[in-house]
Parts: structure tokens; sequence; C-alpha cells
């Protein structure tokens, strides 16, 4: 009984993959006008403008809102040469700031002025009011 369950999760997912979409110009499907691997994020963008000037872009399902996420999103992420940085750079950049953070120290000079102790009825949550003492401060 317990393979017969396991066999259906495996069955529907292969099914899933066989139905998958791809971007209409995806560097690695036949359609593609360039096929050059080492296309720059401006030539990807450019190609991708004048994919969706044919199109209606504001017809639901158009690809052109996700493809605009995807473009911000990598935008971020540029070499100087203008292409997207690889997976194995940004992890040695992750790497580095993780690194840079546990060595940093903390330096403040903050001491804690109170409430030390609680009642029930002291009311510890929200300040609503702000006062100035009347002390030459």
């Amino acid at each position: 009984m317990f393979k017969k369950l396991l066999v259906l999760p495996i069955l529907l997912f292969s099914l899933s993959i066989l139905y998958a979409q791809q971007l209409p110009l995806d560097i690695s499907n036949e359609n593609t006008k360039n096929k050059n691997p080492n296309l720059t994020f401006k030539q990807v963008s450019e190609n991708y403008e004048d994919y969706f000037a044919t199109k209606d872009i504001d017809k639901k399902g158009s690809g052109y809102k996700p493809f605009k996420r995807w473009e911000y999103r990598w935008s971020q992420y540029l070499q100087e040469d203008g292409a997207i940085a690889p997976a194995e750079h940004l992890w040695q950049v992750w790497e580095q700031k993780k690194k840079m953070s546990k060595s940093a120290k903390i330096v403040s000079n903050w001491t804690d002025n109170g409430p030390f102790s609680q009642s029930s009825n002291s009311g510890q949550g929200r300040v609503n009011t702000v006062g100035k003492p009347s002390g030459n401060l």
C-alpha cells in the first residue's frame, strides 16, 4: 500500500516536468535569435523587448510582468562587463559579507534606564506620550 502511495507523487511530479513552459527567448531554446551563451544583460533585455513589441503586454498571461520582475531582480547582480554574475561569484561575495559581519565589533554607549520590574497594572506596552523635563539638562 505504501509503495502505491509513493508512486503517485513521483508520477505526478514527472508529468509536471513534461508540461513545463519555457521562456519564448530562452538562450537554450532553438527559437532564440542569438544563440551566444555570453549575451550581456542589456542584449537579453533588448531581445525580450523586441519580442514583446509584437505582443499585447496588457493581456493576462503574456509573460511581460514576469519578465520585468526578472529584469529588475537581475539588474542588481551585474558585473562590470554587463553580464549577469554567475552563482559562484555571488556565493563568494555572500561568504565575504558573512566574514565581515562576524569581525565587526559593536561599539555603543547605550544604558538600560528601566523599567526594571513589572507589575500587573503598569501598562508597559505602548508609549503614548513623551514629556520634556522642566529642569536644566
